[in-house]
């Protein structure tokens, strides 16, 4: 079957996912050897500053997109482990990820200078009932983390902590 044809078959079902990913594949493109270098540096910065701005969701979405990913990159089977797949790949899960950066965002915020609008903003909504600040916080103590939020270490001592 040739490229061309191959690639009209998987246009006409639009019911999959990633047939413009398999048609890409299949007609004879080269993976680097980071093959989720994209991943990496396009799309979770935007997702997990989003989910550490707005808060927390599981983004089951994104994590089997990421395992399709992941297996069809390393060409494994159907059956295999996601875990073992996301090991291979040396990637975390989603909400791990997630709750990593939200973290980072919140210490970032809170160690900033007192003179910038940044730090007033955030000094200002730790007095209110549903702040993301007060998210943060409870969120820490269900985790057990809330000593490494509060105490005066730099902020690399408190993200090798987390």
């Amino acid at each position: 079957m040739s490229c061309g044809h191959f690639q009209m078959l998987r246009l006409r079902n639009p019911s999959t996912r990633f047939d413009f990913v398999i048609t890409f594949l299949m007609c004879g493109s080269q993976l680097r050897s980071s093959d989720n270098s994209t991943p990496r540096s396009v799309v979770e910065p935007v997702l997990y500053y989003g989910s550490g701005i707005w808060g927390h969701t599981n983004w089951r979405d994104v994590q089997v997109i990421q395992n399709k990913a992941c297996r069809l990159f390393l060409g494994s089977a159907s059956n295999a482990s996601n875990i073992a797949i996301q090991g291979d790949m040396g990637l975390k899960s989603t909400k791990s990820a997630e709750i990593l950066e939200t973290f980072r965002l919140f210490l970032r915020v809170s160690k900033t200078y007192d003179t910038r609008l940044t730090y007033k903003v955030h000094v200002w909504s730790k007095d209110c009932s549903r702040s993301w600040d007060k998210n943060c916080i409870k969120k820490a103590q269900i985790l057990g983390i809330e000593n490494v939020i509060n105490d005066a270490f730099s902020i690399k001592h408190k993200l090798k902590e987390i």
